[in-house]
This record gives C-alpha cells, sequence and structure tokens, in this order.
C-alpha cells in the first residue's frame, strides 16, 4: 500500500517544484516521467500506473495551456499520458521479468 502514496508524494513533489520555480512544461514532463519509472521499479504496476494517472492530471492542469482544467484535448495531453503509461507498464513487467530470473 505504500507504493501508490510514494507515487503521488513524488507527483506532488514534482508539481509544487515545477510551480514554484516556474519550469516550463518539457523539464516537468520529463521530471513526470521519472517519477514514474522510479514508482515503477518501486512499486510495481500498481504505483506505476498510480504515479502515470496522477501525473498525467497534475501535467494537464497546471503546466498546458487552458491552465486549471482537465481536458485532454490536445494531442500533446495524449502523448503524455500514453508516454506515462507506456513507461510503466513497461518498466514494471521487465521488473518482474527480472525478479523471476533471479529467483
Amino acid at each position: 500500500m505504500a507504493a501508490p502514496l510514494i507515487a503521488l508524494g513524488g507527483t506532488a513533489a514534482v508539481t509544487a517544484i515545477g510551480r514554484a520555480m516556474r519550469l516550463n512544461a518539457n523539464a516537468i514532463g520529463f521530471a513526470f516521467l521519472i517519477v514514474v519509472l522510479a514508482a515503477s521499479i518501486r512499486g510495481g504496476l500498481l504505483g506505476g500506473m498510480v504515479a502515470s494517472i496522477a501525473a498525467t492530471l497534475c501535467y494537464n492542469y497546471f503546466f498546458f495551456p487552458r491552465l486549471y482544467t482537465f481536458t485532454i484535448h490536445g494531442p500533446a495531453n495524449w502523448v503524455a499520458l500514453a508516454a506515462f503509461l507506456g513507461t510503466s507498464v513497461a518498466v514494471s513487467r521487465r521488473g518482474a521479468r527480472l525478479t523471476v530470473r533471479r529467483d
């Protein structure tokens, strides 16, 4: 149960730092991707999926034009969601495969 909380905490930290430092959307996107990777490695598929969804929502709400709305209408929003979800699934599957081989 700790993995989703860590994923949410990481996403919240990136959002807060990005907003405070007024970073551009590209830098924030890469930072969210690192959170998704870390959550997928530490928390498996559940942690990665939670981080992916939280990162997509925060990215959309705080950093994409038409700020403070949850509208996913532009191609950039869909690409971000697909990248986060694809990364979390790929990394968690790879981690599971490595764990099985190690045992």
